[in-house]
């Protein structure tokens, strides 16, 4: 059973990372388009004059609702990608502790091992199960807080950046 835990495992972290590096990738596109939009309104707004001077209130609206939509489809992909992700996680995990239950009473049925070692077996693969099923629910936050947290880092950089220039 041990041998089963320790084929299981970590395969099923390694598809968990390989699917995380994914999302992190669509989470960092996400967070550039809701910036787009974010400077499609800026702009717009600090330019209000000129906006206003050539008629152009509804192509800007118009504009700045485009950016908002192409944002709203990418959250929502994304918010579909940790979703699946974590169903997925959870399935594998639950797996785990039900193929132990049924490798483990396959072994007690043929006498190889007893009902306290599976039982023994059984708490130890469910810790396990609880660990990592806590994991895919933190990385969720993980992948949206790593992204934001590189866009505030750009920010200030250019904000240190724009200060060292002008001093």
């Amino acid at each position: 059973m041990t041998l089963y835990m320790a084929g299981v495992v970590p395969t099923v972290i390694g598809i968990g990372s390989f699917f995380g590096a994914f999302l992190r990738a669509e989470s960092r596109i996400a967070q550039a388009q809701v910036a787009k939009s974010t400077a499609v309104c800026e702009e717009a707004l600090s330019n209000i004059r000129t906006v206003r001077a050539f008629a152009m209130e509804e192509q800007e609206i118009q504009l700045y609702a485009d950016e908002l939509d192409k944002a709203r489809l990418m959250q929502e992909k994304l918010g579909l990608g940790i979703g699946l992700f974590q169903a997925g996680a959870n399935l594998f995990l639950n797996g785990i502790v039900l193929g132990t239950v049924g490798l483990g009473g396959s072994l007690l049925s043929s006498g190889q091992i007893k009902p306290g070692d599976l039982m023994a077996f059984l708490v130890a693969s469910q810790t396990i199960q609880r660990s990592l099923a806590q994991l895919s629910l933190l990385f969720g936050n993980y992948v949206r807080g790593t992204s934001a947290g590189s866009r505030i880092f750009e920010v200030s950089l250019f904000i240190i950046h724009f200060i060292l220039e002008n001093v």
